[in-house]
């Protein structure tokens, strides 16, 4: 049972993290005025779950590190 968790939350956490992804793209490609502040919007819930408990939590059942996830939260927005 404990793989059925660990798989779940290794996907809630590759999602968040896609997003994050896509969200930083999108903005990059230049929207008009309420599209930008809708994405913006969105990348700011994204950080502050990953700045969450929940994110930690989610990220030792994934079996992953927590720092390094945000470590790459913050590589994937600077490179957008």
């Amino acid at each position: 049972m404990r793989n059925c968790y660990s798989r779940l939350a290794a996907a809630v956490i590759g999602r968040s993290m896609d997003d994050l992804k896509d969200f930083s793209e999108r903005l990059k490609a230049g929207p008009c005025e309420k599209v930008r502040e809708e994405i913006t919007q969105e990348i700011r819930n994204l950080n502050r779950f990953i700045g969450s408990e929940w994110f930690e939590v989610l990220c030792y059942l994934g079996d992953l590190d927590p720092d390094l996830m945000r470590e790459k939260a913050v590589e994937v927005q600077s490179d957008n």
